[in-house]
Protein backbone atom coordinates (compact mmCIF):
# COMPACT_ATOMS: atom_id res chain seq x y z
CA UNK A 1 0.00 0.00 0.00
CA UNK A 2 1.49 3.57 -1.49
CA UNK A 3 0.87 6.67 0.39
CA UNK A 4 -0.14 8.84 -2.56
CA UNK A 5 -1.56 12.28 -0.73
CA UNK A 6 -3.89 14.08 2.18
CA UNK A 7 -5.96 16.75 1.99
CA UNK A 8 -8.61 18.16 4.96
CA UNK A 9 -12.05 18.31 3.65
CA UNK A 10 -15.74 17.47 5.23
CA UNK A 11 -17.50 14.70 5.14
CA UNK A 12 -21.13 15.52 4.55
CA UNK A 13 -24.16 13.36 4.07
CA UNK A 14 -27.50 13.30 1.37
CA UNK A 15 -29.28 14.97 3.86
CA UNK A 16 -27.38 18.06 4.49
CA UNK A 17 -25.28 16.87 7.75
CA UNK A 18 -21.59 16.20 8.26
CA UNK A 19 -19.96 13.42 9.99
CA UNK A 20 -18.11 13.91 13.13
CA UNK A 21 -16.58 12.14 15.85
CA UNK A 22 -17.28 12.21 19.31
CA UNK A 23 -16.41 11.02 22.58
CA UNK A 24 -17.92 7.97 23.84
CA UNK A 25 -17.74 7.08 27.34
CA UNK A 26 -15.21 5.68 28.96
CA UNK A 27 -12.58 5.50 26.54
CA UNK A 28 -14.60 4.86 22.93
CA UNK A 29 -15.78 6.72 20.01
CA UNK A 30 -18.38 7.12 17.52
CA UNK A 31 -19.65 8.55 14.43
CA UNK A 32 -22.73 10.62 13.91
CA UNK A 33 -23.98 12.99 11.32
CA UNK A 34 -24.85 16.18 13.02
CA UNK A 35 -26.32 19.64 11.67
CA UNK A 36 -23.60 21.97 12.21
CA UNK A 37 -23.72 25.70 11.93
CA UNK A 38 -19.88 26.06 11.87
CA UNK A 39 -19.00 22.69 10.07
CA UNK A 40 -15.14 23.88 9.34
CA UNK A 41 -14.38 24.04 12.44
CA UNK A 42 -16.30 21.06 14.34
CA UNK A 43 -16.49 18.36 11.48
CA UNK A 44 -13.36 18.99 9.20
CA UNK A 45 -11.61 15.71 8.37
CA UNK A 46 -8.48 14.62 6.73
CA UNK A 47 -8.29 12.34 3.83
CA UNK A 48 -5.42 10.25 3.23
CA UNK A 49 -5.23 8.65 -0.05
CA UNK A 50 -3.49 5.15 -0.63
CA UNK A 51 -2.36 3.12 -3.79
CA UNK A 52 -3.49 -0.21 -3.49
CA UNK A 53 -1.68 -3.02 -5.67
CA UNK A 54 -4.82 -2.64 -8.57
CA UNK A 55 -3.76 1.56 -8.64
CA UNK A 56 -6.99 1.90 -7.27
CA UNK A 57 -7.22 4.62 -4.66
CA UNK A 58 -8.54 3.79 -1.21
CA UNK A 59 -9.13 6.69 1.47
CA UNK A 60 -8.32 6.67 4.99
CA UNK A 61 -10.72 9.19 7.16
CA UNK A 62 -9.19 11.12 9.98
CA UNK A 63 -11.14 13.39 12.89
CA UNK A 64 -9.48 15.18 15.44
CA UNK A 65 -11.21 14.24 18.89
CA UNK A 66 -9.75 16.59 21.82
CA UNK A 67 -5.53 15.61 21.28
CA UNK A 68 -5.83 12.72 19.73
CA UNK A 69 -6.28 11.76 16.16
CA UNK A 70 -8.66 8.81 15.55
CA UNK A 71 -9.63 6.69 12.28
CA UNK A 72 -12.61 5.07 12.18
CA UNK A 73 -11.66 1.03 11.12
CA UNK A 74 -13.77 -2.08 10.20
CA UNK A 75 -12.78 -5.09 11.99
CA UNK A 76 -14.54 -8.65 12.67
CA UNK A 77 -17.46 -6.83 14.44
CA UNK A 78 -20.36 -5.30 12.98
CA UNK A 79 -19.60 -1.46 14.35
CA UNK A 80 -17.32 0.62 13.62
CA UNK A 81 -14.16 0.36 15.66
CA UNK A 82 -11.33 3.66 16.25
CA UNK A 83 -7.70 3.49 16.05
CA UNK A 84 -5.17 6.41 16.06
CA UNK A 85 -1.67 6.09 13.73
CA UNK A 86 1.44 8.57 14.07
CA UNK A 87 2.26 10.55 11.70
CA UNK A 88 5.17 8.40 10.57
CA UNK A 89 3.45 5.80 9.94
CA UNK A 90 0.72 7.07 7.48
CA UNK A 91 2.95 8.38 5.70
CA UNK A 92 5.07 4.81 5.43
CA UNK A 93 1.93 3.77 3.99
CA UNK A 94 1.59 1.29 7.50
CA UNK A 95 -2.13 1.49 7.35
CA UNK A 96 -3.85 -2.14 7.61
CA UNK A 97 -6.76 -1.73 4.92
CA UNK A 98 -9.14 -2.53 8.17
CA UNK A 99 -8.81 1.66 7.89
CA UNK A 100 -9.61 1.57 4.05
CA UNK A 101 -12.52 2.87 2.29
CA UNK A 102 -13.29 3.23 -1.45
CA UNK A 103 -15.73 4.56 -3.21
CA UNK A 104 -18.90 2.03 -3.82
CA UNK A 105 -20.95 0.73 -6.80
CA UNK A 106 -24.09 3.31 -5.51
CA UNK A 107 -23.80 6.70 -7.01
CA UNK A 108 -26.17 9.41 -6.46
CA UNK A 109 -24.17 12.37 -7.93
CA UNK A 110 -22.81 14.25 -5.87
CA UNK A 111 -23.03 11.66 -3.59
CA UNK A 112 -21.27 8.57 -3.02
CA UNK A 113 -21.26 4.93 -1.11
CA UNK A 114 -18.12 4.34 1.18
CA UNK A 115 -16.72 0.56 0.69
CA UNK A 116 -15.12 -1.02 3.56
CA UNK A 117 -11.52 -2.32 1.79
CA UNK A 118 -11.46 -5.15 4.75
CA UNK A 119 -14.98 -6.12 4.62
CA UNK A 120 -16.05 -5.44 0.88
CA UNK A 121 -20.08 -6.29 1.72
CA UNK A 122 -20.15 -3.87 4.55
CA UNK A 123 -20.74 -0.06 3.67
CA UNK A 124 -21.00 3.08 6.35
CA UNK A 125 -24.73 4.54 6.24
CA UNK A 126 -26.31 6.82 8.61
CA UNK A 127 -29.01 5.02 11.02
CA UNK A 128 -31.76 7.71 11.48
CA UNK A 129 -34.05 5.22 14.01
CA UNK A 130 -29.97 5.57 15.89
CA UNK A 131 -29.55 9.40 16.55
CA UNK A 132 -27.46 9.51 12.90
CA UNK A 133 -25.17 7.76 13.86
CA UNK A 134 -22.86 6.47 10.91
CA UNK A 135 -22.66 2.35 11.49
CA UNK A 136 -21.82 -0.80 9.00
CA UNK A 137 -25.09 -1.96 6.20
CA UNK A 138 -24.54 -4.11 3.86
CA UNK A 139 -26.57 -2.18 1.30
CA UNK A 140 -24.89 -0.21 -0.92
CA UNK A 141 -26.23 3.27 -0.54
CA UNK A 142 -24.91 6.81 -1.80
CA UNK A 143 -24.65 8.70 1.23
CA UNK A 144 -21.62 10.44 1.65
CA UNK A 145 -19.92 13.86 -0.17
CA UNK A 146 -16.38 14.72 0.02
CA UNK A 147 -16.39 18.25 -0.34
CA UNK A 148 -13.27 18.65 -2.21
CA UNK A 149 -14.48 16.83 -5.07
CA UNK A 150 -13.88 19.23 -7.46
CA UNK A 151 -10.23 19.30 -6.44
CA UNK A 152 -9.90 15.73 -6.46
CA UNK A 153 -12.22 14.52 -9.41
CA UNK A 154 -10.77 11.09 -9.59
CA UNK A 155 -12.97 9.93 -6.70
CA UNK A 156 -16.10 11.32 -8.27
CA UNK A 157 -16.18 7.97 -10.53
CA UNK A 158 -16.63 4.38 -9.33
CA UNK A 159 -13.18 3.60 -11.04
CA UNK A 160 -10.82 5.33 -10.07
CA UNK A 161 -7.96 6.64 -12.01
CA UNK A 162 -4.88 4.35 -12.58
CA UNK A 163 -1.93 5.92 -10.36
CA UNK A 164 -0.17 5.55 -13.83
CA UNK A 165 -2.56 8.00 -15.00
CA UNK A 166 -1.63 10.44 -12.18
CA UNK A 167 1.86 10.04 -12.27
CA UNK A 168 1.72 11.08 -16.02
CA UNK A 169 -0.32 14.32 -15.44
CA UNK A 170 2.08 15.44 -12.76
CA UNK A 171 5.29 14.43 -15.24
CA UNK A 172 3.64 16.61 -17.39
CA UNK A 173 3.18 19.54 -15.67
CA UNK A 174 6.40 19.36 -14.14
CA UNK A 175 8.05 19.52 -17.64
CA UNK A 176 5.96 22.36 -18.51
CA UNK A 177 7.65 23.90 -15.20
CA UNK A 178 11.00 23.82 -16.40
CA UNK A 179 13.12 25.56 -19.25
CA UNK A 180 15.22 22.66 -20.83
CA UNK A 181 17.82 25.44 -22.69
CA UNK A 182 19.42 25.90 -18.73
CA UNK A 183 19.91 21.96 -18.42
CA UNK A 184 20.59 20.85 -21.84
CA UNK A 185 22.83 22.42 -23.97
CA UNK A 186 26.03 22.88 -22.05
CA UNK A 187 29.09 20.65 -22.57
CA UNK A 188 30.05 18.19 -20.07
CA UNK A 189 33.47 19.76 -19.12
CA UNK A 190 31.78 22.61 -18.08
CA UNK A 191 28.96 21.18 -15.66
CA UNK A 192 30.85 20.32 -12.73
CA UNK A 193 28.02 20.03 -10.39
CA UNK A 194 25.80 17.26 -9.45
CA UNK A 195 22.75 15.97 -11.15
CA UNK A 196 21.00 17.12 -7.42
CA UNK A 197 22.56 20.71 -8.24
CA UNK A 198 20.98 20.98 -11.63
CA UNK A 199 18.01 19.69 -10.40
CA UNK A 200 17.68 23.09 -8.39
CA UNK A 201 19.39 24.70 -10.93
CA UNK A 202 16.40 24.61 -13.43
CA UNK A 203 13.97 24.42 -10.67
Amino acid sequence: MDFLDSFSTLLSTSTGMYVCCQSKPPTSYQLVATEQQNPERFSKVKVYRFVDNENKICMAFCFKTGKHSVFPVITHSDEVDFKTLTSDEIAKGKVHKSFLFKPGEGSNSPFMSLKSVYKPDKYLCVDQNERSKVTLYSEDMPDFKIDDLCKHKELQRTNCQPLSRILDQTTSSREKSVEPSKCSNRKGKRMKFSLKSCVSFCR
